[in-house]
């Protein structure tokens, strides 16, 4: 059964070869698609790579609506629009278990997908709900503006990559399967948050990058590096 993935909010620098409907709201009649949304803003070609299963379907949110087939090997999607002052609401169905967001993100709403595995979100985002997203291996949400995240629900992720936000608490005491986590450049007390992370042994080691926090120098790293995680300032993915 297809599933609704989201609905976009995109504006783009780019002339299109689609004609706009040019009523400033970008859909027609004032009002938003029904479904999850995600919301952006940028000033470049909005677009989405996605992996799946079937058929999806995006609404661009002017006159251009796409249907594709799913590669379980990847694809990208994208388009442009005439006005890149305008604001435009995308809404993406399909059976999505990969999608990374290019387009500077001001909302997202995934919450209908719950075969999503992967999921990258960057650019304004203030809120991110991740709590239905239960098959998660993969959470990409750095360089937002966030100041709350929680993965409780996310027992399955492996790797969680969340710097340059605004975070002052992280607890990953539920993600006894995480291997990465960068957590660089939040407001994060590291010693709570070392306790909180897992002990299990898990092949290949664990790493954790803290740079940029509030008690970065001040830290007693051998929290996290008598529960077997190796502790680098910066993280390379």
């Amino acid at each position: 059964m297809l599933t609704v993935v989201a609905a976009v909010v995109i504006a783009v620098a780019f002339l299109a070869c689609d004609k706009d409907n040019g009523n400033g709201n970008g859909n027609g009649n004032g009002k938003n698609p029904s479904g999850s949304q995600i919301t952006m803003r940028g000033n470049y070609i909005g677009g989405f790579e996605m992996k799946g299963t079937g058929t999806v379907t995006i609404d661009w949110g002017n006159t251009k609506t796409e249907t594709h087939t799913l590669s379980s090997t990847g694809m990208v999607y994208s388009h442009s629009y005439l006005n890149y002052e305008m604001t435009y609401n995308v809404k993406i169905t399909g059976n999505i278990t990969y999608l990374v967001c290019d387009a500077y993100l001001i909302n997202i709403d995934v919450s209908n997908n719950t075969a999503l595995t992967h999921l990258e979100v960057g650019g304004n985002l203030t809120s991110l709900d991740v709590s239905k997203n239960i098959a998660l291996t993969y959470l990409d949400c750095s360089h937002n503006r966030l100041t709350n995240l929680d993965v409780s629900k996310n027992t399955k992720l492996k790797e969680l990559y969340c710097e340059w936000n605004r975070l002052t608490t992280l607890d990953v005491s539920k993600n006894t399967a995480l291997t990465h986590l960068d957590c660089n450049n939040n407001n994060l007390a590291l010693n709570s948050l070392f306790g909180t992370l897992h002990s299990n042994n898990i092949s290949g080691g664990k790493v954790i990058g803290i740079e940029g926090n509030l008690d970065y120098w001040d830290c007693d790293r051998s929290i996290a590096e008598n529960k077997g995680w190796t502790v680098y300032d910066v993280l390379r993915k």
